[in-house]
Parts: C-alpha cells; sequence; structure tokens
C-alpha cells in the first residue's frame, strides 16, 4: 500500500484528508492504518517484534522499565 501511495498508483490517502466518494458510507480508516503497522511485523522474527512494541511504549512512557534479557515466545 505505501509503495502505490508514494508512486501516486493509488489515490487511497485522500481519504485521511477528508475525502469520501458518494457512495461510501464507512471509511475503515484505522483498519489500513492498523494493517500498515501491525502486517509487516509478521514477517519479523519474534525478537524483533518484541524489540518494536518496547520501543513503541518506551516512547509514549519513558518511565517503564521492562525485563532484562531475551524475549520469550510462546509457541
Amino acid at each position: 500500500m505505501l509503495h502505490a501511495i508514494t508512486h501516486n498508483k493509488s489515490r487511497l490517502y485522500r481519504r485521511y484528508l477528508g475525502h469520501r466518494e458518494h457512495n461510501e458510507k464507512r471509511v475503515p480508516e484505522e483498519d489500513e492504518i492498523t494493517s500498515l503497522i501491525i502486517g509487516p511485523l509478521a514477517f519479523l522474527p519474534a525478537s524483533e517484534i518484541g524489540a518494536f512494541w518496547m520501543a513503541l511504549v518506551r516512547w509514549g512512557n519513558p518511565k517503564i522499565t521492562f525485563p532484562e534479557g531475551p524475549l520469550l515466545t510462546q509457541k
């Protein structure tokens, strides 16, 4: 999706600027944004996924601490 938008192959970005087609009742902007973040995480190793979430949480609240050591994954 990002590739299409940056290469002018999509007009979906206009939704975020308030543009709606006449027959659109609901535009799932949140779903699209979420898929841009969560989707690519599925292709990363578990340790990198954990590192992403830890960095995001720390960015939101730098006072939060996490245990040291590798992240454990569930099988």
